[in-house]
């Protein structure tokens, strides 16, 4: 699997339990094609969510310390485009439905999770990721558009003025009448020059 840069998505793991991270780690990295970054306490995540881009947070709930919902927070401020997931016990199940809202979680699994399902979770989840990313650069496109369109239509309206003060300067040129001369007929009519 392939972000958008053709580099392995980037995925940071937290949970306290050892073996709950060498699983994850080599289903994610074996058959998910992730690279993936473990750490065992929710300080050492927040540097390496510092320091580095990444596509998927995970974190367990219940951590000593820090609690994961607390780090999900946190990743949501340091990087919101990250798609962050939540694993939980049974037990922690309204913490979880919590953390929908306060830490804009994109989902959470309950421990113990089906690897296939996980599996097909993190790419929905960089699926996502990717469409949230070009719809924010279509909206920056459609800003950049609404600017042009703006000066465009600015520089249009002082270009109509500027053809007003013109046809009137050229009314002005000509006589209201011309003076008559016995056997002789003048005429003259007006046209503005943008219609010539």
């Amino acid at each position: 699997m392939k972000s958008e840069t053709g580099k392995r998505p980037r995925v940071v793991l937290i949970d306290d339990d050892g073996l709950v991270l060498s699983a994850l780690r080599t289903l994610l990295e074996i058959e998910g094609g992730f690279q993936v970054l473990e750490s065992s306490d929710a300080l050492s995540a927040i540097e390496v969510l510092q320091r580095l881009p990444v596509n998927i947070v995970i974190s367990d709930y219940l951590m000593p310390g820090i609690n994961g919902l607390d780090v999900l927070k946190k990743a949501r401020s340091l990087q919101p485009e990250a798609m962050r997931i939540l694993l939980t016990g049974f037990a922690d199940k309204q913490n979880a439905i919590r953390a929908l809202n306060e830490a804009g979680i994109y989902q959470y699994l309950e421990k113990p999770w089906d690897n296939d399902q996980l599996l097909i979770v993190l790419q929905n989840a960089l699926r996502e990721k990717g469409l949230r990313q070009q719809l924010a650069e279509k909206i920056r496109t459609l800003d950049r558009l609404i600017v042009q369109h703006d000066e465009l239509a600015d520089r249009q309206q002082r270009l109509e003025q500027d053809l007003e003060m013109a046809a009137r300067v050229q009314r002005s040129l000509l006589p209201d009448c011309f003076p008559e001369i016995p056997g002789l007929r003048i005429d003259s009519f007006y046209r503005p020059y943008n219609a010539i």
